[in-house]
This record gives C-alpha cells, structure tokens and sequence, in this order.
C-alpha cells in the first residue's frame, strides 16, 4: 500500500514512535531543517551562510572571542569536541550569523555543566566529544532549532556529501571571520584516511576532505553534517562528526579528521539518560518543514594538529607567525623618535603582564604559539598572573571592555635556570597560558630567529610596549613602538665598562632619542621578508640599560638566538 506523506505523519505520532522526545532529542518534525528553505550553495573553500541556514550551529565564546563551535541537539544540549576545553560559564551564542551584526538577534545561554568523554586522549584525539548543558532551555524558531543525530548503525560510504561550518579561519593561520562560514566536503573511507596518517584513524573517527579546496573546514568542535531525505524527500540534516583535529588547514594531503557521531551514539545515549533525559529516539524521521534544493556548505577553521614531533611544531608556524594580515607591514610603523602609539593589530605578538583588573602591565611578553609566549626572568612572573592578549589601550581603568581583547592566566613559569639576577645573564622565562588562544587578526604569535642567528650591525628591529615614555616617567594607556638599531657587541660591551655583556646579550639603539622603547620582557622584533612580504622574528627581550635612552649606554637585550636551543629543548620536554 503506497501511504502519503500526511498520512504517515500522523500512523508514526498515532503510535508514538518518539512523541515522548518531542522536547528532548531527534524531533524529526524540527531537528535538521533550516529556515532558508534548505538554499544552500554549493560552495568551494567555504563562504558566507545567512542567517538561519544553519539554525543548529553554535559559537563557543570566551572573554566575547569564539573559540569552539558545538551542534545543537536538544532545547539544553549540545555537543562539542573535548579538546575545546569548554568550562562551565563559557558563553554560547545561538541563531547567529554575523557576530558583528548590529541587525541580527540572537540567543545567548552558558554552559551549565560539561561532560568530556572519560577516556578521551589528547594525545591520539580519541574519543573527542563533549556534551554540554545549557543554563537554562533555548525555544526553537526559524533560527534556532537542532540538528538531528546519526542513528549508531549509520555508515557513511566514501564520498558521502557532507556540510561543515563554523567561525573558523579562511585560510590555516588566517583571520576569523566575523560571518559563519560553510562548506561542501566528501566522506574519505577510514583505510584511505589512515594512510595519510600513519595508521592513527580509529574506529571513532571519520574523514572528509574536498580534494583542492583551500580552505577549513569548520571551527573545532563544530559540525559536520549529512542529509538523510525524509519519507517526503526533504532534506534533512543528521550530525555525523564533530571537527577534530587535521595536518594543517585543508592540505591536499591530509583529510580533516572528526568524532564519529555514529561510533560514539551509545556513549551520547548512555550519557544523556544518565543525567536524566530521554535518549534520542531512533524512530524513522517523519515528513514536514521545507523543502531545500541544495545543501549547505561551510567554513574554514583552524584545527588542532595531531601528535607534534618536536618544538617547531609549537612555534614558527609560517603560515600565520610574524604578520598581521597587512602586505606591507612596515608601512605602517613610522620611524620615529622616542616611540609613538601603534596602531591596534599592527603588534599582535605584544602581550601585557599585569597582577589584576583596571591596572597596566607590569611587563611585556611575546606570543609564540596558542599557549606560549616569551618574557623576562626579571619580571619574575607568577602563576595566576593575567596575561592581556589582542590589547592595545590600558586607559580609562584598564579599559576592561576593549574589543577584540582576551584575557588569560598564568599556568607556569620556566625561568632559565642559569638565569643571574645579578649581571642578567640568561634573562628569558617561558610561560604557559591556562587555556590555549585562537589566532586573529589581532592576536597572533611571532616567528622565532635560528640558533645562533647573528644580527648585523646597524640592522633595523622593533620594539614595543607600554612603557614610560621617558626615564621615571608615567605608563602611556596605549600600546607604543619604535625603531630601533643593533649595535656593535663589542663596542657595547666597551660602553658599559664593568657591566658585562654577555653572548646571551645583545645591544640595540638609536643615538639622541630620549625615549624609552618597551616594557621588560616585551619584545625586539626583526623583519625577514618572505615572499616580499614583511614578516616579524622575535630576536631580543627587553632586559635591561642605564637609564633610558641614554645616548651612552644602549638598551640591552637577551639574545633569542644564543638562547633558542634552550627554548626548543624547554618546549620539547613540555610535550
């Protein structure tokens, strides 16, 4: 007997099939439909979604930042990847496009409770998801509703058309944009996937790649999504993955890797039942919502990495290290006397050191991967310490609000141990942040010189911070730069007399200007163009002079490259 759309609609509600998880998980009557009658482009390398296209997407917020994505699935959960590191409090922004829109009106929930899987491995990337609770129940509308969920006997066959989206980064190591990004990939099959990777594809994860698009493909932790047609032939859309981890962003070479859904149903299911909620049904889905002619296709993002094999992989990443989107950097830095304010993003490696809220910093420091950055032993920084990344103006009471700006803490401190308070030998420390950061336009680390790489005399570097503007002087609010020169070391060593300078030293000045250039710990930075594009190394950290500015004593600093082995060999046995 052929049964009409209507009228298995109503055989399926009359047999109450999941009538009793109409608020809780798989309501196929709402979950996996999109307000935009289903018009989603196919698109390669990602662009623009409109507003309620993907109505289950979800932007994970700290500090006002995205950082994470998550999938909507019922009016309280969600779920995102374990390796996002989502705490209870993080902000969630739903029905959201344009996180800049003025226009737009979206919800905003925070995150109650989080369940990491408990043998998630942060190592392998195994077993990479999270379920969150939601402070209080979203109502579903036009932009706002959840994804359905990948019944656990679903197996996607190789070239299966997926959608993944997200906030991510257009390019590996580029900016985020502001608008959710989308795109088309293909399911790769795990034996394929696992000869890209050495074998380190499990059975609870899956692959998929758009061979030749150069973009990401998602924020981590956000979806990747099928669509399974409903009995009417509408498109409807089932949570498949959930963005893991990748080598680099979109490499021909190397598929993205996400959670499988499907492997991971019984732990969903175990899990949500456990808290106390009906567990997705897994009832055939019904007809109704719009009929959509095409699918979406998300963004690009930024995913975490396998495995590292060595310190390299935690700095010097020369796809995003040492610029700040502008082609000619240096143009925008004014030779000048004494330093002037910078502009904001023009510095984004510059960090502030401060004790607490409303004060300027204490010392300056710079980044060098998502969660670690350089700084002086002098500044004796502490655990706990706030680490101000993307800031630019400390005025008006810290200026705590400043977009664009995300706040850490201290995690650890390691001093050089052969550091001497005494003559500042081996004045560097390495800090670890809390959490680890998203690279923007405004945040991003710089490149690192070679060991033993030596300066020429007379070469032009940048240095940078909030501090004086003249020796005893006051902080000013707002971030300064200037241009300086290296200085012969022998002949800085002869004008310090019986203050050493060391090969752990080196010296930089400009003769006449009575300015003070930087804040300790902040850095000296080098232009190595690559590409005929400007590109910044940290080459020096602010350590230490006579006065400031004097014209018969140069600012002294720690030499990154006499000290890089020490660095590498630091970061290596971190990891």
């Amino acid at each position: 007997m052929k049964v009409s759309c209507v009228t298995a609609f109503i055989l399926v509600i009359a047999a109450g099939c999941h009538i009793a998880l109409a608020d809780e998980f798989n309501n196929f009557k709402v979950c996996g439909k999109t307000s935009t009658g289903g018009k989603l482009q196919r698109i390669v390398g990602g662009e623009n979604a409109n507003q309620g296209e993907l109505p289950w997407q979800i932007g994970v917020s700290n500090d006002g930042q995205v950082f994470c994505g998550a999938t909507l699935i019922s009016k309280k959960w969600a779920i995102s990847a374990a390796h996002c590191e989502i705490k209870p409090g993080n902000e969630l922004i739903l029905g959201a496009s344009d996180l800049n829109s003025q226009k737009e009106v979206f919800k905003k929930r925070t995150v109650l409770r989080a369940f990491p899987h408990e043998n998630y491995d942060s190592d392998t990337m195994e077993n990479d998801i999270v379920l969150l609770e939601l402070n209080r129940e979203v109502t579903f509308n036009d932009l706002i509703a959840p994804a359905c969920i990948v019944d656990k006997s679903k197996h996607l066959v190789q070239g299966t058309t997926a959608v993944v989206s997200g906030w991510g980064t257009l390019e590996s190591g580029g900016d985020q944009p502001e608008i959710l990004q989308k795109a088309e990939v293909n399911i790769v099959s795990r034996d394929t996937c696992n000869s890209k990777y050495s074998s380190g594809i499990t059975k609870v994860m899956l692959c998929a790649a758009a061979p030749g698009k150069d973009s990401c493909q998602g924020d981590s932790g956000g979806p990747l999504v099928v669509d399974l047609r409903d009995k009417c032939g509408n498109d409807q859309y089932f949570l498949a993955g959930v963005v893991s981890f990748g080598s680099g962003c979109a490499h021909p070479d190397y598929p993205g890797v996400y959670a499988d859904v499907a492997a991971l149903r019984d732990w969903i299911d175990d899990k949500l039942a456990s808290k106390g909620n009906v567990k997705p049904s897994t009832a055939e889905h019904t007809c109704g919502g719009p009929t959509p002619t095409d699918k979406p296709s998300p963004p690009p993002t930024d995913k975490p990495s396998p495995p590292p094999v060595g310190a390299a992989d935690y700095f010097n990443d020369k796809g995003v290290c040492g610029t700040n989107g502008d082609t000619h950097f240096m143009e925008n830095i004014q030779r000048i006397v004494g330093g002037v304010p910078s502009k904001r993003g023009e510095l984004p490696w510059q960090l502030g050191l401060r004790y607490g809220d409303g004060q300027k910093p204490y010392c300056g420091a710079t980044l060098i991967s998502k969660q670690w950055l350089i700084t002086a032993a002098h500044c004796k920084v502490k655990a706990g310490s706030q680490v101000i990344l993307g800031a630019y103006d400390f005025g008006n009471g810290g200026n705590e609000n400043e977009r664009h700006r995300v706040k850490r803490t201290v995690a650890k401190v390691i001093n050089h141990e052969n550091y001497d308070d005494g003559t500042y030998n081996n004045d560097i420390a390495l800090v670890k942040l809390n959490a680890k950061i998203k690279y923007t336009k405004y945040i991003r680390p710089a490149c690192i010189v070679e060991d033993g790489e030596k300066l020429a005399d007379d070469a032009e570097v940048v240095i940078s911070g909030w501090g004086t503007t003249k020796s005893g002087g006051s902080q000013p609010k707002v971030l300064q730069e200037a241009e300086v020169k290296i200085v012969n070391h022998g002949k800085c060593d002869n004008l310090y007399g019986r203050y050493k300078i060391t090969d752990k030293m080196f010296c930089a000045a400009y003769p006449g200007k009575d300015s003070c250039q930087g804040d300790s710990g902040g850095p000296l930075v080098i232009d190595k163009k690559n590409n005929g594009r400007d590109q910044f190394y940290l080459a020096g950290v602010v350590s230490w002079g006579l006065g400031c500015a004097n014209e018969n004593y140069p600012g002294v600093y720690a030499d990154v490259a006499n000290l890089r082995n020490w660095i590498q060999g630091k970061l290596e046995s971190e990891n």
